[in-house]
């Protein structure tokens, strides 16, 4: 059976692959093979940090990709760091790879939490970044966000629902009264009182690449990576992407290429890169043509707009929309000249976008192929009058991109 990071599924067989992944305890100095210590609070050219949050039903998948990164350490120049934060079944801990003098691949757990907590939590999360930036000091920083993903999205009952998801108590269990969510605002905003600017996030999560996330986290990092549609269970190829995290500068094209040329191209992934200081013109184009190309009362068949999750799903415990492609979405309301203005701004946005020839979705559980002359690897929430749209139009006006772009003078 195909998985994905969104589906539920059973993974109980694999509670213990992430006992194999070769990390072993370390107090407060890293053995380098020849004798001599690399100390904690040396400063970093970049130090990157991926925050895996696995307590759910992704447990177990953590295993493969913290093999997949200690697989390769000689890609990380030796200024720099690279630290997981992992919060599987067990009680959190964070770890370092690197390579010492005798050339071997080393993960070192370099920190242990002595009870569990959700790491979902917006105060925990902010803890666990201070103390990697505290301890292994940097220039620039890089940060994966490791888990579910469900985009904007937020829940009719408030609860957190964007990125992310902890079941609490040591359960490989998603939807639940005890699961939380972290909210994307506030993944923003810990990011912005952090003493160093992001270079990129990472989301290693479904659906994350949309432009209300964009917007959102506009001020919050330089670079944004990641998905519109789902991506495979097996996330990020971290053995091939490593060179470019560490890049300088910055390479966010060569990173999603070699994410993309981790799958074949029948059982792909679609991913894309935005520039997040182009953000905010993308929203001021966009403002200029929603009130009245997305107004209630302009009546148009967008059926056969590029979708990441066709006619959405709907059930008792969840609502998804369709992910609209944002280009495929302009395309078929705006005029030419329009278009192309528009257009422009998207680009800028989003200068970097690959896709594989189909992905696999396990929501719908069947292969979707990738329309190349609408795709423009950035969803959009566009609200329907329809009852089953109810909570999704409701939270979307908690979103900044809502406010800012015109919707209400729309009609929603």
């Amino acid at each position: 059976m195909k998985s994905c990071k969104f589906i539920v599924v059973s993974l109980f067989v694999l509670l213990f692959g992430l006992m194999a992944q070769g990390c072993k305890k370390s107090d407060d100095v890293f053995d380098d093979g020849g004798g001599t210590v690399v100390e904690f609070g040396d400063s970093a050219a970049r130090t990157v940090l991926v925050y895996i949050m696995a307590e759910n039903t992704l447990a177990g998948y953590e295993g493969s990709d913290l093999h997949e990164m200690k697989s390769g350490v000689s890609s990380i120049p030796d200024s720099c760091c690279l630290l997981a934060f992992v919060d599987g079944l067990g009680d959190p801990y964070i770890c370092r790879f690197y390579e010492n003098k005798a050339g071997e691949a080393v993960c070192d757990t370099v920190y242990e939490f002595n009870e569990d907590f959700y790491s979902t939590d917006s105060v925990k999360f902010k803890e666990v970044l201070s103390w990697v930036l505290q301890e292994f000091p940097s220039k620039k920083f890089g940060l994966v966000m490791w888990s579910h993903g469900t985009g904007w999205l937020y829940d009719d009952t408030k609860k957190n629902k964007s990125i992310g998801v902890d079941s609490g108590k040591n359960l490989a269990v998603d939807i639940s009264s005890f699961s939380q969510w972290m909210e994307v605002e506030e993944l923003a905003d810990v990011l912005k009182t952090l003493p160093v600017k992001t270079d990129f996030v990472l989301f290693d999560a479904c659906f994350m690449q949309c432009v209300e996330v964009a917007y959102a986290m506009r001020e919050s990092a330089e670079w944004l990576i990641g998905s519109p549609a789902e991506i495979p269970g097996n996330g990020a190829p971290y053995d091939r992407i490593i060179p470019s995290m560490f890049s300088f500068p910055f390479d966010a094209e060569e990173l999603i290429e070699q994410y993309k040329a981790g799958y074949s191209d029948s059982n792909g992934v679609v991913l894309s890169a935005v520039k997040c200081s182009a953000v905010e013109r993308l929203a001021e184009v966009t403002a200029a043509f929603i009130p009245a190309y997305f107004a209630q009362d302009f009546n148009i068949d967008d059926s056969r707009v590029f979708s990441y999750l066709p006619d959405g799903r709907f059930t008792a415990l969840t609502e998804y929309p369709e992910y609209s492609d944002m280009n495929g979405q302009m395309l078929l309301r705006l005029s030419d000249e329009a278009y192309l203005l528009w257009k422009e701004a998207l680009d800028a946005a989003v200068p970097y976008r690959v896709a594989s020839r189909q992905w696999y979705s396990g929501v719908k559980r069947r292969f979707f192929s990738v329309d190349m002359y609408q795709y423009g690897g950035l969803s959009m929430y566009v609200p329907r009058d329809k009852s089953n749209y109810s909570a999704l139009n409701e939270n979307f006006r908690r979103t900044e991109w809502y406010e800012v772009t015109g919707w209400e003078s729309a009609g929603w």
